[in-house]
Order: C-alpha cells, then sequence, then structure tokens
C-alpha cells in the first residue's frame, strides 16, 4: 500500500510539473549593437527615456525577458541596458564616467517601479572590446537606483551581434 501511494503521488507530481512547464514561457536574453546610431535622451517634464537617432556611434543594447507563467496576471518582466560607444574604439572601459556612455536602463513589469533611469557614475562598470568579425564581446556589472530608492543589479557577459544577422 505504501508503494502503490509512492507511486501514485510521484505520478501526479510529474504530471503537475509537465504541465507548469508547458505554461511557462523561458527566461530570454539578447545581445545586440546598432551602427551608425546615437542615443537621445529626453527628459520631458520628469518623465526620461531614450530614442535612437542616426548617428556616428555603435549603440548596443542587452535585454533580458523572464519567465512568464500563464496561471499568473501580470508577472510578466523585463529589463534592458542601453549605451553607446565611439565606432572608432576596440577596447573601452566606463566605470567612472557611465554618465559619457549615455547608459539607461528600462524595467517593464506591472510595477510601480518600471520606466527608464539613467545610469550614474559610480554604479559599477561596462567593459568591452570589438572582435574582429565585428561583434563585440561586453561584460557588465551595475546596481541601477530606481524608484523609492529600489536597487536592481544587472549583471551579464556576452557576444553582441548586429541586427541585421538575425
Amino acid at each position: 500500500m505504501k508503494k502503490w501511494l509512492s507511486l501514485s503521488l510521484v505520478f501526479m507530481v510529474t504530471l503537475y510539473m509537465d504541465a507548469h512547464q508547458l505554461q511557462t514561457s523561458p527566461m530570454k536574453e539578447t545581445f545586440e549593437w546598432f551602427g551608425n546610431k546615437t542615443i537621445n535622451q529626453i527628459n520631458n517634464e520628469g518623465q526620461y527615456y531614450t530614442e535612437l537617432k542616426e548617428g556616428d556611434k555603435v549603440v548596443l543594447q542587452y535585454s533580458k525577458s523572464y519567465p512568464q507563467d500563464d496561471n499568473i496576471a501580470d508577472d510578466e518582466m523585463y529589463e534592458s541596458l542601453l549605451f553607446e560607444v565611439d565606432a572608432s574604439w576596440n577596447n573601452f572601459v566606463f566605470r567612472n564616467k557611465i554618465n559619457l556612455s549615455k547608459a539607461t536602463y528600462n524595467l517593464g513589469c506591472f510595477c510601480a517601479e518600471r520606466g527608464y533611469y539613467q545610469v550614474q557614475n559610480g554604479d559599477g562598470y561596462i567593459r568591452g572590446k570589438k572582435l574582429s568579425n565585428g561583434n563585440y564581446e561586453i561584460e557588465a556589472s551595475l546596481t541601477v537606483t530606481i524608484k523609492n530608492n529600489a536597487k536592481r543589479k544587472l549583471k551579464f557577459k556576452g557576444i553582441f551581434k548586429p541586427v541585421y544577422a538575425r
């Protein structure tokens, strides 16, 4: 009887986990760059946001979409980091002058803290190098202050590819 009960319990848990996994989207990270662009930072009546414009820089974007469970309403969450570098640079490090990169953190969620935030000097670092194939290898570790003085930690390392290479 105990063996039958144990097997039944294992079977039910397995079914639940299989069903739950089918209804959950996976986490997704993207690493991409845009050539001949620049970041236009806009601060309009306390609303900060950015837009890409034609320019002479390389704009890089890291983004992360968190897993979403179809059984939970409004649990979607997305974050990204957008920053620019001079197109002629083969190596770079932003640490104490991170504002020169126009680094912007974006939090997308069903929460009060959602929005765009300028990354401040001293919030961490972004370092990278241009590879021989034209891609960029970037590593970053940042702690961004968002609404209500909450902190968001963003850490990644990856190879950034041009958006047209999909």
